[in-house]
């Protein structure tokens, strides 16, 4: 094992690094857009050759030429729904047009609110809570040879810290900033302010390629976003140990990212002309309240709590508290039940009663005689 670490793990030499690629099978059902493009070449073959037999075959010219057109038909309608999509594209198109050619932020935004005070957490409707951390690089000039490798080294620290803390760590490719590095105007200002015309001229002159140079593919500075599942200051402590690693590097500082700086790198990573943290957030609050899923509480930036749910525990103690009214309301039902039941019996015991007693009273006793009597060998009395 520490030899393959030692094998994949790059020394400051080399110019490639060593990783192992594993080659699995595509999944079940995936086609691939070259299968795909000769699956469909060879059904039209198959199709063209079907017409064509149908229109030089025998048979009447009423037949043929309504079959062969029908094929055609069908056949178009197969390319354009199940190959292309064409229904799928329609419905999107019409979206597009009902929404007045405005893209839901629910595509790309995902947030829901955000602290007013640092650290800034995000709130994600995930559940998921977020920082959003700047890195400012420092200067490559007059650095040792393997800064480079060192500067990646650090990068490599940050993601094992972040892991080992159990945070997911992204870089977030904010090409908007190529070229804006704030020390330019410090530069520029010298060589306004030089006082020999020679000097201001050279000076100018490569500070301007500098600035060309930088524009073409160099950022100030790199941006980070980190998340976690557990408490507020569990992430912020956390992250805190991630950025001691991260300062190794080759970063001179780094900064907190606030709403308004949030809304703005928002704005130029999706290249929209204009964009609002508010409205995003509630559009994420509302499409929420609308899903399947019912959200139980929201969690605010200043920690106060909106209860917009019970828990799925609550919802089944208060069926089994409904469940037991019902059955003790069962119970009542069947006493009472049982209850009339006798009293209807003893009234008629009582009833009964009260008749043989005043059928007695009337002085009809029943006939011993008759009691005695028996069939003689004849069968008569």
């Amino acid at each position: 094992m520490d030899e393959f670490q030692d094998i994949m793990r790059p020394s400051k030499t080399d110019r490639v690094v060593h990783i192992p690629i594993t080659f699995s099978r595509r999944s079940e059902g995936a086609v691939s857009g070259k299968s795909l493009f000769w699956i469909i070449t060879g059904a039209t073959l198959v199709f063209v050759i079907l017409v064509l037999a149908i229109i030089v075959g025998n048979g009447h010219w009423y037949v043929k030429y309504p079959l062969a057109l029908l094929l055609i038909y069908a056949y178009l309608f197969f390319l354009r729904y199940f190959v292309f999509r064409e229904g799928r594209i329609s419905d999107a198109y019409e979206t597009m047009i009902e929404n007045d050619y405005r893209v839901s932020t629910n595509m790309f935004w995902n947030i829901y609110d955000v602290s007013k005070t640092a650290p800034y957490i995000v709130y994600f409707a995930n559940g998921l809570k977020g920082i959003f951390i700047r890195f400012d690089k420092d200067v490559i000039v007059g650095k040792e040879d393997y800064m480079e490798y060192k500067h990646f080294e650090g990068i490599a620290d940050m993601y094992n810290v972040a892991h080992t803390l159990k945070l997911d760590m992204v870089n977030i490719d904010y090409m908007d900033s190529v070229g804006n590095d704030p020390r330019m105007d410090k530069m520029r200002a010298v060589a306004v302010n030089a006082s020999n015309p020679e000097l201001k001229a050279i000076l100018t002159s490569i500070y301007a390629n500098l600035e060309h140079e930088m524009s073409l593919d160099y950022t100030s500075f790199d941006v980070y976003l980190f998340t976690s599942r557990g408490r507020e200051e569990d992430l912020w402590y956390n992250v805190r140990q991630v950025i001691e690693y991260g300062l190794k590097a080759n970063y001179k500082s780094y900064s907190l990212i606030p709403p308004e700086e949030l809304r703005k790198m928002a704005q130029a990573i999706f290249n929209i002309q204009d964009f609002s943290l508010n409205d995003a957030m509630k559009e994420v609050i509302n499409s929420t309240l609308n899903n399947r899923v019912r959200p139980i509480r929201l969690i605010k930036a200043d920690q106060t709590v909106q209860i917009l749910g019970k828990t799925r525990e609550e919802l089944m103690k208060e069926q089994e508290i409904r469940r037991q009214e019902r059955k003790k309301i069962s119970k009542v039902k069947e006493t009472n039940i049982q209850t009339t039941k006798s009293e209807e019996l003893l009234d008629l015991f009582e009833g009964t009663t009260a008749l043989d007693e005043e059928w007695s009273k009337a002085g009809n006793q029943p006939n011993r005689k008759d009691e005695d009597e028996t069939f003689d060998d004849n069968g008569i009395f």
